[in-house]
């Protein structure tokens, strides 16, 4: 009876054992989920702000290139007048 008991005892603790390392096996598996869906979701932001600087710096070169266009046609018409107002 004696051996039985321990037996029996010896089973429950090795089931109660096993289902505690599924439990922790699980836990690690979400942890890992959620550490790489973070890191995919910072890699995304990161993504995007380098993206959203990268529109940016193009427009404020598109901006520049056509003050620059902008300029040189004023100073092209003020020499045009002043030769005008010269030449006369």
């Amino acid at each position: 009876m004696k051996g039985e008991k321990n037996e029996k005892e010896m089973q429950a603790e090795n089931y109660e054992r096993d289902e505690k390392d599924k439990k922790n096996e699980q836990g690690q598996k979400d942890k890992k989920r959620r550490k790489d869906d973070k890191d995919k979701k910072v890699k995304k932001d990161k993504g995007d702000k380098n993206d959203k600087k990268r529109k940016k710096d193009k427009k404020d070169q598109e901006d520049k290139e056509h003050n620059e266009v902008r300029e040189d046609k004023e100073d092209e018409q003020r020499e045009d007048k002043t030769a005008r107002k010269t030449g006369n």
